[in-house]
């Protein structure tokens, strides 16, 4: 059976910073899944936002997004196993640009 992957963004503010979630339902299953998270500060930085775009691609386009962290009932689910996931990672960053709470 063919698959179609469906692009999901889902947007989160984020101790002074935007988080953009790239998610997918994938079809026709109709579960959702998160490939990866990117970040945002002002000013924001075309030539990031470009980079962000061009990871979002190839990503994609070299591994099956779902195989990444799973398939989920609904996007919060995704979400928040991806959130779970890279707890740790995320922590160190914000540790290592100061924006920890």
């Amino acid at each position: 059976m063919e698959r179609y992957f469906v692009a999901i963004d889902v947007w989160k503010r984020r101790k002074g910073r935007l988080c953009r979630y790239r998610c997918f339902q994938i079809l026709p299953e109709s579960k959702f899944c998160v490939q990866s998270r990117d970040f945002y500060s002002l000013p924001v930085d075309p030539s990031e936002c470009r980079r962000h775009d061009e990871n979002f691609l190839e990503l994609l386009s070299e591994e099956d997004p779902s195989s990444r962290g799973g398939l989920f009932d609904s996007l919060e689910e995704a979400i928040r196993q991806h959130e779970e996931d890279f707890a740790d990672l995320l922590a160190e960053l914000e540790s290592e640009e100061g924006l920890v709470s």
